[in-house]
């Protein structure tokens, strides 16, 4: 009777659940540490309805909690990867490491082995991942649900935030300064010493490491670093018990945010620096609830930027103790400083660790020829930058991962991605190949073939191969004629296959003037037929 009890009360729980979970694709995720000693780590979540659901990750594994003190966050590809310091206490805990379904919350895996106590995790290709802890940084196997080795070279010191950019890791070691890690490689390849507090990227593509008084710009590429002094402000250190720190940046614009807070966390102002015209504003915003003898302050990270909206999504908790700490708020406060609206959390000790997004918006190509590219055997090497031909919103567009996954006839061609994040590509001999390219936004994956057909080589005499076409001069300055048999559209590609014009000829002899293309060799396309 009672085994049947229990299964009637846990479908009843489950079914209540299902019936009022809300979209998680929609809202902000609160990573909460919860009440240590008392409480293991929790989720709550805020969705664009202005609805609060709490302990959304209990509900979803009938009431099982994450490990203690959960201090990080993030959503890549399809998995919300938890990390907590330690394990958790008592029956139905979770662990250090804990990686559920980013849409339905329902846990796949958790591991309490992972190399030390846990501090962060980020997604570096579809098959991995970087586990920050209190000893180095450790390999994870998304594909498999499997804790790997530790990264030679990063052990020692506990490991703080880390970031993903288009061709690196960099993660910031305590006492050691910035880790630069080769993706492809797992594998140290630089290190930029120095007592550092922690990192982020901007909308520029540079790197930006938080160092108390001063911001250090780094090029993620070269790794050459440029000190700006701070006046009134400092980012402040989260080592002693770590948090991931209130650094961050803006999707949409290029602009730094931080708090004003102490090693211990606290404050209730916020900076804002505007890279591109070398601005700082020390006093951006101020939390409410300044009145009074305790007053609202921050708490955790306490702020991340929402990349849909560019809204701040502050995290505050009241000054005092005891229970002066079940006081909590969640604040949305736009770009230029105004108030959205303010959500009072019911009374208990929730402690915020990190506000977490969604990854929810796919991942967009752009300005890639879906046309075949001609080329001719024994010409220079092709060149397509990469950098804008794919978008995110919910990413960096410069953070986005491109990789060379297949070519179907290496015999054609032969291609690969320098460190400018270009495509090379060398025609090797006659035939047609195609190759495929992935773009990787936060574990959120878009393919495009690209088509190419090498071709013998041309003399200028050999621009009319066809009879039913005549083209001349070759080479033009600002114009060419053609002559048709018959009325028909002619389009004008480069050699990238972006169509640079188009009109229809007529019969008998037709000018065509294009004096806006710059030098360089083209393509006409008319008849059925290619021209060079």
């Amino acid at each position: 009777m009672k085994k049947i009890l229990f299964l009637f009360s846990f479908l009843f729980s489950f079914y209540v659940y299902s019936q009022n979970t809300p979209d998680f694709t929609k809202g902000i995720f609160i990573v909460n540490e919860d009440w240590f000693g008392h409480t293991n780590g929790s989720v709550n979540f805020l969705g664009t309805d202005g609805n609060l659901h709490y302990n959304v990750y209990q509900s979803a594994n009938n009431q099982a909690t994450l490990g203690t003190t959960t201090a990080y966050g993030t959503i890549y590809g399809d998995n919300f990867f938890l990390i907590s310091k330690q394990a958790g206490v008592g029956t139905n805990a979770g662990e250090r490491l804990v990686v559920a379904n980013a849409k339905t919350l329902q846990k796949k895996a958790g591991f309490n082995n992972i190399g030390g106590d846990g501090r962060t995790f980020t997604g570096v290709d579809e098959n991995t991942g970087y586990i920050g802890t209190s000893n180095g940084i450790y390999l994870f196997d998304i594909k498999n649900l499997t804790v790997g080795n530790l990264i030679e070279g990063t052990n020692g010191n506990q490991i703080g935030n880390m970031i993903r950019t288009s061709r690196y890791v960099f993660a910031v070691k305590q006492g050691t300064g910035v880790l630069v890690i080769d993706p492809a490689t797992h594998t140290l390849k630089h290190t930029l010493t120095g007592s550092f507090n922690t990192i982020t990227q901007s909308k520029d593509g540079n790197v930006w490491i938080g160092a108390g008084a001063k911001l250090i710009k780094v090029n993620p590429l070269t790794f050459e670093t440029e000190e700006i002094s701070l006046s009134g402000t400092t980012i402040a250190g989260t080592w002693g018990a770590w948090n991931a720190g209130g650094f961050c940046s803006s999707t949409l614009n290029n602009v730094l945010y931080w708090t004003n807070s102490g090693s211990w966390g606290g404050g209730s102002t916020i900076s804002k620096y505007d890279i591109d015209t070398g601005t700082l504003n020390t006093l951006f915003y101020q939390v409410p609830g300044q009145e009074g003898s305790y007053k609202q302050q921050f708490y955790g990270a306490a702020l991340r930027i929402d990349p849909l909206t560019d809204n701040l999504v502050i995290t505050t908790t009241e000054s005092g103790y005891g229970s002066h700490y079940e006081q909590n708020w969640i604040h949305l406060v736009n770009n230029q400083g105004t108030l959205i609206n303010t959500y009072k959390l019911n009374t208990y000790y929730w402690f915020p660790a990190l506000p977490v997004f969604p990854n929810s918006s796919p991942v967009q190509k752009q300005g890639l020829s879906s046309s075949p590219i001609v080329l001719t055997k024994g010409d220079e090497p092709l060149k397509i930058d990469l950098k804008d031909k794919a978008s995110d919103a919910d990413n960096l567009a410069v953070a986005i991962v491109k990789s060379l996954k297949e070519i179907d006839n290496t015999g054609i061609v032969s291609a690969s991605i320098d460190d400018q994040e270009n495509l090379v590509i060398t025609p090797l001999t006659t035939g047609t190949a195609v190759i495929q390219i992935q773009f990787n936004s936060k574990g959120k994956i878009r393919t495009h073939d690209l088509t190419l057909n090498v071709t013998s080589s041309l003399g200028t005499e050999e621009i009319t191969p066809a009879r039913t076409l005549a083209v001349y001069p070759n080479p033009f300055t600002d114009s060419f004629f053609i002559e048709a048999d018959k009325p028909q559209t002619l389009s004008v590609y480069s050699v990238t296959g972006a169509k640079v014009h188009e009109e229809v000829i007529q019969r008998g002899k037709n000018q065509i003037r294009i004096p806006h293309l710059s030098q360089g060799i083209y393509l006409i396309h008319a008849n059925n037929q290619t021209y060079k």
